[in-house]
């Protein structure tokens, strides 16, 4: 089988969609391209890292969620692909590509998990909600909806989560993303010398980070901050760490995975949603934006979460109820047969 990816990395966009589609690409058996913007800060070097073809498209930068045109270009590399199944995982992407992509496969996948309305096809959103958009049950699509349905690393499907102790906390595991154009990685490691604290620090920068001299400068002179570079054992020191404070996006769902109890806040509009829901079911303590949040507020919460392992303890039981990734098997089934 053929399979075609359509998304995007960039420093706006960020690197989740492309990452989680690469996720999902390694588990497939057949012949993988995936279709990317040559944007500015993108990671597409990974695609042909993991050995699948990669066609590039020239394009200007574009925010997250602006609307983009492309169709003279994709549906050429439609007709010379000729792919089986189309899987798209693209904010600015919606009914008119769709209805462009339904003319060159008989199976389309849309990721998406900003409550739009798509063209009839199967549709992942594994975002949590109390209940579907009410145009979701309304439709006829074929629905994979709920993080159950998470499209995990290996390493993350695959983790043995050992019962956590919550009577002390070691370590604090900060990350804002793959590109934190927020500069707030940088922004913790300079408010970490505020904290009465003996404990260790686990920062991980992505490797879109502008910041990344700066944080190691500051880092070189602090012995209890470990900086860690575009890594790929994010499962361990997540499952190594007591305690995490960083960004509320597509890592929330790793975090819960492995009952790693979380702090955060979001650095765009459409991670709000989500860190809302979930800290309304209790898997994560959501702060704000981050343009709303305090240096002072972020130290209190930390330090009230060190000192309270009740809370600590209630953040974990309620990640690990979600049970994220637990029909990924489901899904990879469907777009294989």
């Amino acid at each position: 089988m053929k399979f075609l990816f359509r998304c995007d990395s960039s420093y706006k966009i960020g690197s989740g969609h492309l990452t989680r589609c690469l996720n999902l690409a390694k588990q497939l058996h057949g012949e993988v391209h995936f279709i990317c913007r040559s944007l500015n800060g993108n990671i597409n070097s990974l695609v042909n890292e993991n050995q699948f073809t990669l066609h590039e498209i020239d394009s200007k930068d574009v925010d997250i969620e602006e609307t983009i045109e492309e169709i003279q270009e994709v549906t050429q590399l439609f007709k010379k692909i000729q792919p089986d199944v189309i899987i798209v995982d693209h904010y600015g992407l919606g009914k008119s590509w769709e209805r462009n992509a339904e003319l060159f496969s008989n199976k389309i996948l849309i990721i998406d998990d900003l409550d739009r309305r798509h063209i009839k096809a199967n549709i992942l959103d594994q975002n949590y909600r109390n209940s579907p958009p009410k145009f979701y049950k309304e439709s006829d699509s074929n629905l994979f909806l709920g993080p159950e349905y998470c499209l995990l690393a290996k390493q993350f499907r695959k983790a043995i989560v050992p019962v956590r102790k919550h009577d002390n906390v070691d370590s604090i595991m900060i990350f804002f993303g793959g590109s934190d154009i927020h500069s707030q990685t940088l922004r913790m490691v300079k408010l970490i010398n505020r904290f009465p604290l003996d404990i260790n620090w686990e920062i991980v920068i992505g490797a879109q980070n502008k910041d990344l001299k700066k944080i190691r400068d500051i880092a070189i002179t602090s012995p209890n901050i470990n900086v860690h570079f575009n890594i790929d054992y994010m499962a361990d020191l997540m499952l190594s760490s007591d305690l995490f404070f960083g960004a509320g996006g597509s890592t929330s769902w790793e975090r819960a995975k492995v009952g790693l109890p979380s702090l955060c806040m979001s650095l765009a509009e459409n991670q709000v949603g989500l860190a809302e829901n979930l800290h309304e079911q209790g898997s994560c303590d959501y702060l704000g934006k981050h343009t709303e949040v305090s240096d002072k507020m972020i130290i209190n919460k930390i330090l009230f979460a060190v000192q309270n392992q009740v809370f600590r303890k209630r953040l974990t039981d309620k990640g690990l109820s979600l049970q994220v990734g637990s029909k990924f098997c489901t899904l990879l089934n469907f777009l294989t047969d």
